[in-house]
């Protein structure tokens, strides 16, 4: 039962004059007195060690900050942000790696893709630009394509795992089949599905799997991500080199086509 609130008895009230307060007690010496100064001076003391314990610790502090800023700069943790380049012209030294390779050796230009198979801008890419750039360039010998993994667990959990099994799928030489499936049907990417497209391409299920279970293409996928944020500061998917030259994002058809026939004109003699 809830007991209803009547309010305080006259004997519950509190008396103002028992309420703490930072003034002096009437109980205290009379100001002027002996006792009164030593209490002060007490007082005094007491605030000036505070005041200058305060001063250490600011001291303390901003001596640290600057240690530690020189010390950052030293070991390269505090790196100046490079100066601004246009669009297009930086060449970035990202290699091809040993990684799957669409189109001639001898291309004059090299397309280098890092890609996540669970990013919706990567699908687009896939479905929309893909396919005219592949016609374009590709199967007519004046570009090779290099896909590399640039997985972004940490919005796309599992996107790792996703990877590994196209790599698995390689080994046994069906990566671009794979590629192409788990793009393709990008939502729907579950055990059956992974099983469907191995019958259909005649692979060895269980060998396919003890790969994707030992983890060993893993590291393969770890060292690509690390060619691309050190090499390339690549942040997000998908990101292109065209020669070395950074494209970014689900771009259409015309922005390759530009960089591509700037670079077939440096490359093709007049």
């Amino acid at each position: 039962m809830v007991k209803k609130y009547s309010g305080l008895r006259s004997s519950e009230f509190v008396s103002s004059k028992s309420v703490p307060s930072e003034s002096v007690p009437s109980s205290a010496p009379a100001a002027g007195s002996s006792a009164y100064t030593i209490k002060a001076k007490k007082e005094e003391k007491k605030e000036s060690q505070k005041s200058e314990w305060k001063e250490n610790v600011v001291a303390i502090t901003v001596v640290t900050v600057i240690v530690l800023v020189v010390v950052g700069l030293f070991q390269g943790w505090f790196t100046p942000a490079p100066a601004p380049v246009a669009p297009g012209d930086k060449r970035w030294p990202i290699g091809i790696d040993d990684d799957p390779l669409l189109g001639s050796l001898d291309a004059p230009v090299t397309i280098i893709e890092f890609s996540d198979y669970t990013c919706s801008a990567c699908f687009d890419f896939q479905m929309n630009t893909w396919p005219a750039l592949k016609a374009a360039y590709i199967d007519t010998g004046k570009a090779r394509f290099v896909y590399r993994d640039y997985p972004l667990d940490q919005i796309h959990p599992g996107a790792t795992n996703v990877a590994a099994t196209v790599n698995c799928a390689g080994e046994q030489g069906a990566f671009w089949e794979f590629h192409d499936a788990f793009y393709q049907h990008q939502g729907s990417l579950d055990e059956a599905f992974v099983e469907q497209l191995a019958t259909e391409n005649d692979l060895n299920l269980t060998v396919l799997n003890e790969c994707r279970a030992s983890g060993r293409q893993h590291t393969e996928i770890q060292a690509d991500q690390l060619d691309g944020l050190r090499n390339g500061e690549v942040s997000g998917t998908p990101t292109f080199f065209i020669n070395g030259r950074k494209l970014v994002g689900s771009q259409p058809f015309e922005a390759f086509e530009t960089l591509i026939n700037e670079e077939l004109n440096v490359s093709t003699p007049e």
